[in-house]
């Protein structure tokens, strides 16, 4: 019934928010490197944003499965 799915709407829209805040804080350097890249060049094209992104994997030791960049 309606409380039935607005409850699990709920739960969903939860679930949602905590794995978008975990993503932010686990690249938070990323996306602040980004940010800056952003402010002073006001274009990122897909060559320095794969640079940048390899630079991030590469600092952090390791990659990420979930968040891989795709060829276009």
């Amino acid at each position: 019934t309606a409380q039935m799915i607005d409850s699990e709407i709920v739960q969903l829209l939860d679930k949602c928010m905590r794995m978008a805040t975990e993503v932010i804080e686990n690249y938070r350097p990323l996306i602040d490197e980004a940010a800056e890249t952003l402010l002073k060049k006001e274009t990122l094209d897909e060559a320095a944003l794969k640079e940048l992104w390899n630079n991030y994997n590469w600092k952090q030791g390791s990659r990420d499965s979930r968040f891989k960049l795709r060829e276009v």
